[in-house]
């Protein structure tokens, strides 16, 4: 899943620029360590439609990371093909 629009505030708190994300993968920002669980979390969204994960951690652009939690929904056509994933991040800590 790639980025294609990012809240000003999630930018802000993390540290990126406007576009920074854009056109790029989650998982170019996420903790290695936390693969496996978001890796789960994300087959679950396509099988179920919608899924919360836990929390993982999200590299700043600062180097550090971030505690974040997602709630993703697959988003269909009126075919109900998949069209796109609608990601709502929190930032935790």
């Amino acid at each position: 899943m790639k980025f294609t629009y990012t809240d000003e505030g999630l930018m802000n708190t993390l540290g990126f620029d406007a576009g920074d994300l854009n056109g790029r993968s989650l998982y170019d920002y996420h903790h290695a360590a936390d693969s496996a669980s978001l890796a789960h979390q994300f087959k679950s969204l396509f099988s179920k439609g919608q899924c919360e994960t836990g929390q993982y951690r999200f590299l700043a652009k600062s180097g550090g990371y971030a505690w974040v939690q997602t709630q993703a929904t697959v988003i269909t056509d009126k075919q109900q093909k998949p069209i796109s994933v609608v990601c709502v991040n929190y930032v935790i800590r």
